[in-house]
């Protein structure tokens, strides 16, 4: 187990706690982008961006262009939050080869090309841009099959961190 706080100790010393739980809730929903980052291997992708909300919709504005709308089930940022900035937290688990039929609910099409491949035997670890930053995308071992590929990816995007950058919690 692992707990959460912040807090400075009578000697001046400042001290950081960890969240409390399980370490599959912790991992799939951390309360800080400190363990956001920690738990996962390959570490959680973090990718600059702003939020913005029109029309009952939200959706991350990447710095460098170019945007992912958010499933609805994440309605509850949209209020007050346009214009926010915010660190967009995908685990490369969250990637996948998209399919041939339409996508479920939450989950986007976006088109990369790849920077670099590393299998792994089962899995192939895919760095790709997203936003302009390296992101790494864990694929099945046949999903990628040379450098400078052009893909199609599906982002599962109810399973993405929303970080405040300034105060470094999730945005829940």
């Amino acid at each position: 187990m692992i707990s959460e706080a912040d807090g400075s100790r009578s000697d001046g010393f400042r001290m950081k706690v960890f969240p409390q739980g399980a370490p599959l809730e912790l991992f799939e929903q951390p309360r800080t982008g400190f363990v956001a980052g920690f738990l996962g291997s390959p570490s959680i992708n973090l990718v600059p961006a702003t939020l913005k909300t029109s029309g009952g919709c939200a959706a991350v504005v990447f710095q460098s262009g170019g945007a992912l709308t958010l499933p609805n089930a994440r309605a509850k940022l949209r209020t007050g939050a346009d214009g926010q900035e915010v660190l967009v937290g995908i685990r490369p688990q969250h990637f996948s080869r998209a399919g041939g039929g339409p996508p479920r609910d939450g989950v986007v099409s976006y088109s990369a090309v790849v920077d670099l491949i590393q299998p792994t035997g089962t899995r192939t670890f895919t760095t790709i841009k997203i936003g302009g930053v390296d992101a790494v995308a864990e694929l099945q071992a046949h999903d990628v099959s040379s450098h400078g590929e052009r893909i199609n990816l599906a982002i599962d995007l109810n399973r993405v961190v929303l970080i405040d950058p300034a105060s470094g919690l999730v945005i829940s």
